[in-house]
Order: structure tokens, then C-alpha cells, then sequence
């Protein structure tokens, strides 16, 4: 992520986005892919990319590898920036070549029988806020004269907070609509529309992710406050009985492991309640709070489950703050210990 602004809130907000984009992206591999390989080719491959490359520290946002049914490899680089500016796409060009000659050469490692025909790359810079002034379709990083033939790098900009909510739906995939908050046209009834469509078309695991990088656009875009609390509101209004960690399946691998909790030991059942039943809440509050679980905070989580539902806990990682709710989450004991 790039352009940081100077607060700390905005700090954490695009820390908070970075981290987002990213965990999402990873589940929408293919509708990324489509972007340069058109809906209907024939895509036999797809992987993502280590993203440190070269002997030096730069690190992409996403390196998504694709393989046609063509034997060609195509690669997808995508950086994600707060404001596109001559820096951004001078870094853009820099990894562009970076992402190319690393795969080439690792191409040349390879046994020719199982070489790619060809290798190619393509650079996407998603763009989420800037200027009002509307940004052409391709951006270029220029090494030739002015008035010269062009040398240099192209890339794909995708200035998402320029789109209206119309355009991010006709690009058909899930993946876009969590740009919706930055829309130039976004307002309260549309982003309700989004988060209840959202909650009939994605699976489950898919609309844990889905909303919570809807809340990180939202907190991105900070004129409208309001929208952080529309996207909870409505998230957990769609979900009532049914929230996306606590489905059919996930509520009776969860009973199913505090009834054997009784039997067998609460820590048994803790843990083949959290295996079966409560993965997907684990896998958010992971996320929220950008590190993993601890033992005692996972027995803590599953416990408060029980106690207070579902509904507590979905407005418990939707709209606590990352330090908010690490202490929500530390044993009732060191809480009253804090206490005194």
C-alpha cells in the first residue's frame, strides 16, 4: 500500500486496508485474473506469486501467476494505493521489470520440456482515493525522449473511488464490491443493497472477509463516518440467526464439541468445538487484530459464544478497535485483575 497521510488513525486505516486487500484478494484468485485474460479464455493454472522479488527488499502487494490452456504464463502484478502519483507509478514500472526478469529466469531453470512458451507480465495499480479529475485507462512510465517512440512500462489503472456503484457491479465478481464505501456515488441505501447481495452470493468464509474489507474502505474513506456503522449494522441484520461464523453446520459442530466438552473435558471440547464449529470467527478476529489467536483466547472466545451468543460476538469484532478488542478477549480473571 502506498501514499500513507500523515495521522496515526489514517496510519492505521491504510495498515488496516493493506492487510485486508490483501486477505481477500487471495480467495478471488480467478475474477483477478479475468481482468487481463478476458471472462472466457481458458485458464488452466493459477497461482499466487512470492512477492519479495529480487536480491533487494521490494515486496509487491499481489504477483498472481497464470497458466492458459495455450501453455503461455501470464503474470498479474497488482499494487494498491491510497493516491497514484509520479512516485507510485515509477515503483509500479520498477516491479513490473522486477516481477519479469525474476520469473524469466526462473523459467530458464526449468527442463525445456516444461518451459512456458511464452512469459509475459501485466501491471495493475488499483487506486483508492486522489484527485476528482478522472484517470485515463493506462498509466506509463516513460524512458525515451518526449516525442520519441515510447520505451518504457505500462499499467492498468482501476481508480476504484472514481467508479460508481453501477460500474463495480458490472465487473461481475464479488471481489470489486468491496470498493463500494469509496464509490463516488456510494451512499447508506446502497451500501445496504451490497452487504444483503453480498450475504445471498458469497459463501460463508467468503463474506467474513468480503465485509471486513468493506469496513477497512469505509474507515479509508473518513468524510463519511457513518458508513462503518451502516456496513456493521446491516451485516449483522442479515445474518440475525445465521451469522456467517455460526450457519448450520458450523452451530452443530460447535454443540457437537460442548456436549463432548461435558463428557470428555471442557479442553477437548473447546477444541473440536473451535475445529468444527467456529474456524471461520477464529480466521476474523485474526484478522481484526492481525496476529494469531492465542490458546487462552480461543477458549475465551468459544466461551463467551456459549454465554452470549452469536450476536455478541459479531458486533464484538465488527465494532471494537484492534486494541478494544484484545482486551475483550483476555480471561475474565486478569480483566478483574486490571480492575482492582
Amino acid at each position: 500500500m502506498r501514499g500513507a497521510r500523515k495521522s496515526e488513525d489514517d496510519m492505521e486505516a491504510v495498515a488496516d486496508a493493506d492487510a485486508s486487500l490483501r486477505a481477500v484478494s487471495r480467495m478471488f484468485a480467478e475474477p483477478l485474473a479475468r481482468m487481463v485474460m478476458g471472462r472466457y479464455a481458458g485458464i488452466r493454472r493459477l497461482e499466487w506469486g512470492e512477492t519479495q522479488v529480487g536480491a533487494r527488499q521490494r515486496r509487491l502487494d499481489r504477483l498472481l501467476y497464470v497458466d492458459d490452456d495455450r501453455n503461455r504464463r501470464r503474470l498479474l502484478h497488482i499494487e494498491w494505493t491510497m493516491r497514484l502519483n509520479a512516485r507510485v507509478g515509477e515503483r509500479a514500472a520498477q516491479y513490473h521489470m522486477d516481477a519479469i526478469w525474476a520469473a524469466r529466469r526462473d523459467e530458464r531453470q526449468l527442463p525445456p520440456g516444461q518451459r512456458h512458451r511464452w512469459v509475459s507480465v501485466e501491471s495493475i495499480v488499483v487506486v483508492l482515493t486522489g484527485r476528482k479529475k478522472l484517470w485515463p485507462k493506462y498509466g506509463k512510465y516513460q524512458t525515451s525522449p518526449k516525442g520519441s517512440r515510447f520505451t518504457g512500462v505500462r499499467f492498468r489503472i482501476e481508480a476504484v473511488y472514481q467508479q460508481t456503484v453501477q460500474e463495480l457491479e458490472a465487473k461481475g465478481e464479488l471481489f470489486w464490491l468491496v470498493f463500494v464505501p469509496l464509490a463516488r456515488d456510494a451512499d447508506e441505501p446502497k451500501l445496504r443493497q451490497t452487504v444483503r447481495y453480498l450475504r445471498n452470493e458469497a459463501t460463508d468464509e467468503q463474506f467474513v472477509e468480503l465485509i471486513g474489507a468493506m469496513l477497512s474502505m469505509a474507515q479509508v474513506k473518513n468524510d463519511r463516518p457513518e458508513y462503518m456503522d451502516v456496513i456493521s449494522e446491516t451485516a449483522r441484520e442479515e445474518s440475525s440467526m445465521r451469522h456467517p461464523w455460526f450457519v448450520e453446520g458450523h452451530e452443530s459442530g460447535f454443540k457437537q464439541g460442548i456436549e463432548q466438552g461435558v463428557e470428555q473435558g471442557v479442553e477437548q471440547g473447546v477444541e473440536r468445538g473451535l475445529q468444527k464449529g467456529v474456524a471461520p470467527l477464529v480466521c476474523m478476529f485474526e484478522r481484526r487484530l492481525g496476529r494469531q489467536l492465542r490458546s487462552i483466547e480461543r477458549k475465551r472466545m468459544v466461551t463467551r459464544l456459549a454465554k452470549e451468543g452469536p450476536e455478541k460476538l459479531a458486533a464484538a469484532v465488527l465494532d471494537l478497535s484492534k486494541a478494544e478488542l484484545g482486551k475483550w478477549l483476555e480471561p475474565r480473571k486478569k480483566n478483574k485483575a486490571k480492575a482492582t
